[in-house]
């Protein structure tokens, strides 16, 4: 899952980058598009697996505090993606900077929680052959 984010967070700033530059507005779009498909991914993976798992594992039938704060975070950060694309489609480049640097923040903060407590935790009890199962049935 870290190696997720790191990829998210890579294909992000190539986003922000291509932003800059008016004339890159066919490739942020494409960059965008491809940064947002696997942004959804990796969030049904938490939604479906992984966050149900950590719940059941620490007793809880609904989801633990730590989850729901996470899904939170999944609200947060797709309301500022779509804030991001509004401002793109708009053209107005300042906006989208704006709004493209506070997704990028909150998306830092979602996974240092992540890479402090959920991950440690599911890592005790789903294996890395679990893992490279699920992902491809995702993937």
């Amino acid at each position: 899952m870290n190696k997720e984010h790191a990829q998210l967070d890579e294909l992000w700033l190539n986003v922000l980058q291509a932003y800059e530059d008016i004339e890159k507005a066919v490739k942020a779009s494409e960059l965008l598009d491809e940064y947002k498909k696997m942004l959804l991914l990796h969030m049904k993976l938490e939604d479906d697996y992984l966050f149900p798992r950590i719940s059941l594992h620490l007793g809880f039938e609904d989801d633990a505090p730590l989850i729901a704060r996470a899904r939170d975070d999944h609200k947060i950060l797709l309301k500022l993606l779509a804030l991001t694309e509004e401002a793109f489609l708009e053209q107005n480049i300042e906006k989208t900077l704006v709004a493209g640097n506070n997704f990028k923040q909150a998306s830092i903060k979602h996974h240092e929680r992540e890479s402090e407590i959920q991950y440690p935790v599911s890592d005790k009890f789903i294996s890395e052959e679990e893992w490279q199962e699920i992902l491809k049935s995702i993937y």
